[in-house]
């Protein structure tokens, strides 16, 4: 009876014990238009742990790609997920502007300190795309341009050619590839979490 009246007992206390462990191991779960993690959620993968995020704002500076009449190896790609690596080609060919500035978009991504962080990075022309669909004028209800995006293009890290590089209305979401001298684009640099 006393072996019984223990395991009734003892079999409330493990199971909520065990309840209590599971809740404190799960991991954070994100939603697109959140603000976390020094900005704007505006991707998240299938496992809802892991996405992407914008600065809360655009680079006061308004420059150029860089780069022009050069093609940089290995900044051309589109997909998302590939706008670190398009960074980092980018930066790593010391690319300068047309009048000789070394502050081209990327580099003024790499460099900013927003909110506590600064591993930003210049998004792909699809992660730029996401982001106007998700947090832009694209974005729906409470979404519907979270991000603050003004009404022009934004520079993306992928190259089209030798003398354009892509960029993505903010206005339209169309994706143009515009001359890396135009100084009229803005740069929303983004995050991985």
């Amino acid at each position: 009876m006393n072996k019984i009246l223990y395991t009734l007992l003892t079999f409330p206390l493990l199971f909520l014990y065990s309840c209590a462990k599971d809740e404190s191991n799960q991991q954070q779960l994100y939603e697109i238009g959140q603000f976390t993690e020094g900005g704007i959620v505006f991707y998240i993968d299938n496992s809802g742990e892991h996405g992407l995020i914008a600065a809360m704002e655009d680079i006061n500076n308004i420059n150029e790609w860089g780069c022009l009449s050069t093609y940089v190896d290995g900044a051309d790609k589109f997909i998302l997920g590939s706008g670190y690596q398009n960074t980092l080609d980018i930066i790593n060919f010391d690319c300068i502007t047309e009048l000789g500035d070394t502050n081209t978009a990327s580099k003024l991504s790499v460099e900013l300190i927003h909110n506590g962080f600064d591993d930003w990075y210049l998004p792909s022309r699809d992660e730029l795309y996401y982001m106007y669909l998700n947090i832009g004028k694209g974005g729906i209800g409470e979404n519907y341009n979270v991000g603050m995006f003004s009404n022009s293009s934004y520079w993306s890290s992928t190259e089209s050619n030798s003398f354009n590089a892509w960029t993505v209305n903010f206005t339209t979401g169309s994706s143009t590839s515009m001359l890396k001298n135009t100084f009229s684009n803005q740069v929303r640099p983004i995050r991985s979490f």
